[in-house]
Parts: structure tokens; sequence; C-alpha cells
């Protein structure tokens, strides 16, 4: 019966310009279900400003915004530059160059061949992108939370937080590459594959399987905790 048909709720993260995988995730999604995007949709991969037009007007996706999103925003307006995690403001000259040594040429130049109307609209849009959603209505009984970096007093930029666990409930993330955890905490290297990673005692899961470059992504069910795995595999990105 239609009416038996359960609504589906998931995270994915950091699908950096692969529009491919957006395509293949929405052949897999029923049309009541609903994905919410944790930031980093744009920069590094081909089709940067493409997906995340598509992300953001998808009434099947929620977009949060990520630290590559927050670099458009301060590198195209006149907000104060970017605050990096070591508390220093960047001026906007500095702020644009950091976004174009971390990706960010390709969705620059695809943003400007757009109208002057257009550009603007959705640089607003990038700007008020939410950075957390709580999920408090989960069948397992307490809050989750999704924010791109993992922490919840420095959103969109941390990686200062990996050894500490959340306060409460469970916090899922994005912003490093899974297989780059070890670079910030001493883990166990054999769960650091292409997988989420659960760490910090169960409390926290990072979801970003870095897919621009592997083609790989995953969709977490927030009711289940199952993982619906897709691998497009690598693509040449000159």
């Amino acid at each position: 019966m239609k009416g038996s048909v359960k609504l589906h709720r998931y995270v994915t993260a950091d699908w950096h310009g692969r529009f491919d995988v957006y395509q293949e995730v929405k052949e897999f999604l029923q049309p009541d279900d609903i994905v919410y995007f944790v930031g980093d949709a744009i920069d590094r991969g081909p089709d940067s400003l493409k997906l995340a037009m598509n992300i953001y007007t998808d009434p099947q996706f929620i977009y949060l915004k990520g630290n590559h999103e927050d670099m458009l925003v301060k590198a195209l307006t006149n907000a104060q530059g970017l605050r990096i995690i070591d508390g220093r403001y960047w001026g906007q000259e500095e702020a644009l160059a950091i976004w174009f040594q971390n990706g960010g040429r390709n969705t620059f130049y695809d943003l400007i061949e757009l109208p002057k109307q257009e550009q603007e609209e959705w640089i607003k849009r990038f700007s008020a992108l939410p950075t957390r959603q709580l999920i408090d209505d989960s069948m397992i009984g307490y809050p989750i939370y999704l924010v791109h970096s993992g922490d919840l007093d420095n959103e969109l930029w941390s990686r200062h937080h990996f050894q500490v666990p959340a306060e409460q409930g469970i916090i899922i993330h994005g912003h490093t590459p899974v297989p780059l955890m070890k670079d910030y905490i001493p883990i166990n290297e054999t769960i650091l594959n292409d997988e989420a990673c659960w760490y910090a005692g169960d409390t926290k899961v990072n979801i970003d399987l870095g897919t621009v470059w592997t083609g790989r992504t995953v969709l977490m069910d927030l009711d289940t905790f199952d993982e619906h795995y897709f691998d497009l595999g690598e693509i040449d990105n000159e």
C-alpha cells in the first residue's frame, strides 16, 4: 500500500562538484525521502556550481553550509574575511586567494558567467545557508546534530575536536576525509578506510569519503544508522 511506504531521512556531505554522484543518489531515493547535505557541494570537482544549484533547488535536499560555501561568500562580498581556526581574520583579497588555492577557481568563473542579478542572488543564498541541523525526533531517542566540521563551537572549520566526545547525542559531519583523520587523532588505522568512521566513543561519525577524488559517498539513515554506499570511481578532472 502506498501509505505503508516509510519516509527515510538521510545525511551526506562533501560531494565537491561530483554531479554524477548526485544523479546516482537521486536514482536511489524514493519520492518522499529527505537528504540533509552537510556542506561542501562546491569547488574542486568538474560540476561545482551546477551541483550546488541542484542541491539548493531540489525539494528532497536540505543544504547546510560548509567551509567552501563560506569561502565563496567571504571572497565575493565585503563581509569580514575568513576566520580560520587560529583566530586570525583574513581580508577579502586573502580570502579570494585562499578560496582559489582550495579549488574555488572554476566555481568563481562559472558564477561570474551568470547575469549579475543571478550572481548576487546565489551569493545571498550561499550566505544564508544554515550551519547546523538538530534531529531530535529520531528513532534512537537522543539528539543528532548535523554540522559540517563536527565541532558545535566552530561549525565550519575546526579539526581540533576529534578527541572530544559529543556532550550529548551524536554529531554527524564531513569536512575532513576519513583517511586524513590520522593526521589529527591517534586512532586505529584499520578503521580509516573508505567507509563512515565512528569515533570519540561512538558519539561522532565522519561521513566525508573524499568523494571528489574517489567517487564514493554514503547516505546514512538518521533513524537506523544504516549506511548506503555509492561508488562511481575516479574521474579525470584535468
